[in-house]
């Protein structure tokens, strides 16, 4: 697989998890069951974009994923669902757009 054909399934993916963030972030109807299947979906769809954002650019600042990773696997296990939801919404969609828009000018 090249660059090319890379970037674009990255793309992808990340419109794919943008959305399902967004949903997620949302939908106040979520179960906590529910809630945790979904972002442990979602946290591996995002540790291989990760992966393919790191192959196509190796000095792509990663320091604000790691972030807000760690501290979604914090509430996660504190069961704050409340502060897991806030930061999809206030943290993880803006940057992921941010993300959106500098692979799509690239």
């Amino acid at each position: 697989m090249n660059n090319t054909e890379l970037r674009e399934l990255s793309l992808q993916l990340l419109d794919n998890i943008l959305n399902r963030v967004i949903q997620l972030s949302s939908n106040p109807k979520n179960s906590e069951k529910e809630l945790k299947e979904r972002l442990i979906f979602l946290i591996e769809d995002l540790d291989i974009l990760i992966k393919s954002v790191n192959i196509l650019d190796k000095d792509f600042e990663l320091r604000e994923i790691n972030y807000i990773f760690q501290s979604m696997l914090e509430s996660m296990e504190n069961e704050d669902y409340y502060s897991l939801k806030d930061m999809l919404k206030y943290e993880l969609i803006p940057l992921l757009e941010h993300w959106k828009g500098v692979f799509n000018n690239e």
